[in-house]
């Protein structure tokens, strides 16, 4: 992942694993952590802007971007 500051943000470039619990969920119904953005979706080459019936799938890369620095892997950026 790489790792860019623009104006007090991070912004992260994740690898969706097979691992993360909310594969396959829209995201309509998943609650995101404050100050994050799933800004988009990298699936097969193709840039997917997310709305709310997107899920993430294994393989798809995700665009975050957040001014929390807490975010160390893909789940840290919902909320508990």
């Amino acid at each position: 992942s790489s790792n860019d500051c623009i104006l007090g943000s991070l912004m992260l470039s994740v690898l969706v694993r097979t691992t993360i619990k909310n594969l396959n969920i829209p995201l309509k119904n998943l609650n995101m952590r404050r100050n994050t953005l799933l800004g988009c979706i990298i699936r097969e080459g193709k840039t997917i802007i997310p709305r709310g019936d997107d899920v993430l799938l294994a393989g798809d890369t995700a665009l975050v971007a957040t001014i929390k620095r807490q975010i160390a892997r893909l789940e840290d950026i919902f909320a508990k």
